[in-house]
């Protein structure tokens, strides 16, 4: 049994490193979960960091920008959180995705031998969104579809998960409730229902190592301690203890850093303290 500390693949970190490291499962995934059914999966991960031009947007990349079969253009989003522009900001990277293909040569009319998809993995949605949606080009006046590629599709993590639990065990389902897997047994278990034993040793194993992974482990907790600030409510009280909180969980990383040998500009990136401040800790451990 793992002694690593579980991290669900909601942490997009995670779900990136461990999808893009094997493209054969992710083949798989996005096969069920699309319903593309395709006999033969060829992967092409392109850019697992599709750069984003507008400097004022949440997040700076997209998560997986993959091609299947030279036919299928997908932009993989993991929405961890909500926020009310999310919609918005998905479209623009789905037409990003869109001019991409085009500017490598192709003709406009040679996209409809390409499906482009964007997909979004939303993991926190508001209380009356739908376990999943389509976004295609409605033309209002005449009720009827100009196009439905591109197509952008939504799924509900939540809502998936209860699926589930409730005992459907469905492929896509099962995909997209491992999301919300709160242990490697748990997590393992779930896989037996999507992939062989090969696959599922493969997906555990790259699971693991990635949760051992320093980088990984306090990119976590530096994402645990934003959310949990980022929940509660703002009174008085919380206030005057939660720079203290903070300040005093922030020293117990960097320490903890300090001991695994991390470098100093590693350490000031992730904790967000300067390297000057660092080497006082640093010096207040060998007093």
């Amino acid at each position: 049994m793992s002694k690593n500390k579980y991290i669900p693949l909601t942490f997009d970190t995670l779900f990136k490193g461990v999808f893009s490291k094997h493209p054969d499962i992710l083949g798989i995934f996005l096969n069920d979960v699309l319903d593309l059914n395709l006999d033969n999966i060829k992967v092409d991960i392109k850019n697992n960091e599709l750069e984003n031009n507008n400097i004022k947007e949440k997040k700076d990349n997209v998560d997986i920008f993959v091609i299947l079969n030279d036919k299928y253009y997908i932009d993989i989003e993991l929405n961890s959180e909500y926020f009310k522009d999310v919609k918005r900001r998905n479209i623009s990277y789905l037409y990003r995705i869109t001019n991409l293909v085009l500017d490598k040569g192709s003709k406009l009319n040679e996209l409809d031998d390409k499906k482009i998809y964007q997909l979004n993995l939303n993991c926190k949605t508001t209380k009356d969104e739908p376990l999943e949606g389509v976004g295609i080009l409605w033309e209002m006046k005449h009720n009827k579809i100009i196009s439905s590629n591109p197509k952008m599709i939504i799924k509900n993590i939540d809502k998936y998960t209860k699926l589930y639990y409730n005992g459907n065990k469905e492929k896509r389902v099962v995909w997209l409730a491992i999301f919300r897997a709160t242990s490697f047994e748990e997590l393992e278990s779930m896989l037996k229902y999507v992939l062989d034993k090969e696959n599922i040793k493969k997906f555990m194993k790259e699971v693991k190592l990635m949760t051992a992974n320093d980088f990984v482990i306090h990119a976590w907790r530096k994402e645990e301690w934003d959310e949990y600030v980022e929940n509660q409510k703002t009174e008085r009280t919380f206030n005057e203890g939660r720079d203290k909180g903070r300040n005093e969980s922030t020293t117990n990383i960097i320490r903890n850093m300090l001991l695994n040998g991390a470098d100093l500009e590693f350490i000031s990136k992730v904790s967000g303290r300067t390297i000057e401040q660092i080497k006082k800790i640093q010096k207040q451990m060998t007093s």
